[in-house]
């Protein structure tokens, strides 16, 4: 088992990418943590990974609220004594405008969660794995580099300083035996135990070299081995997992 006797944080269930991570990681041996803000999503996912033999726990959380980022840590500590991985799967998207016309509210709760959160979601992480020896962190910045994406200037720019605050950090935080990476997600399409697998139709090949979109399980089994000591050597990274799409951009 890549993950066995270690302790993981899944911060951010909203898509299938938290949630999958959070069964593999519970299926390699970890012990689960999964915070996030609709509790039912997230009492679901953890009586899913309890009735197929893992150990999860739930804990509601507000990733923008310091006091519930205190909470959280407080929370792994008493039910499992330390912190080994942490995956941050923080994101909202706001309203796809066109930068003049977002509204000052709008701007300013995309910025609260997906910087401000991802920023205290890392602090308080990060101490607690300054008490551990160390530990591995990894951060969806989604697809930030993306080219003509109209209407996410603002949630770009936010993804764009998660991947940059994240690869300093890591160097920061290299010589404590900590671990920051990033992951940059392809499209997602369905789950591999579709029959056809997430596949695209011909006029649409072009997108993305492999051809068909990515799955869940794909995205997560990438995190889990960034997250594993197979990676021990690994930090400051951004990974892209998206079929080739980041190079044909490069290209």
């Amino acid at each position: 088992m890549l993950l066995k006797e270690k302790v993981a944080l899944i911060v951010g269930i909203k898509n299938d990418i938290g949630s999958t991570t959070a069964e593999i990681m519970a299926q390699e041996g970890a012990k689960v943590v999964v915070a996030e803000r609709n509790s039912f999503s997230g009492q679901t996912l953890v009586s899913k990974i309890l009735a197929a033999g893992g150990e999860a726990i739930y804990q509601e959380m507000d990733v923008t609220l310091n006091r519930c980022q205190k909470a959280l840590i407080t929370r792994v500590i008493g039910e499992y004594g330390r912190l080994d991985i942490a995956f941050n799967n923080v994101s909202v998207d706001g309203d796809f405008f066109p930068l003049a016309q977002q509204s000052e509210d709008m701007v300013a709760g995309i910025i609260d969660v997906n910087f401000n959160g991802m920023w205290l979601s890392l602090k308080y992480q990060i101490e607690q794995m300054l008490k551990n020896g160390g530990g591995a962190i990894v951060n969806n910045v989604s697809n930030f580099k993306a080219d003509g994406s109209i209407g996410c200037s603002i949630y770009s720019a936010t993804k764009s300083a998660v991947a940059t605050m994240s690869q300093v950090a890591a160097l920061e935080y290299a010589r404590n035996n900590i671990r920051i990476n990033t992951i940059t997600p392809g499209l997602l399409g369905r789950s591999l135990h579709d029959s056809d697998n997430g596949e695209i139709s011909p006029n649409n090949s072009a997108i993305i070299p492999v051809n068909r979109y990515a799955t869940p399980q794909e995205i997560a089994e990438a995190i889990v081995w960034l997250c594993s000591d197979k990676a021990s050597y690994l930090t400051g990274h951004n990974l892209p997992v998206d079929g080739g799409l980041s190079a044909l951009r490069v290209s």
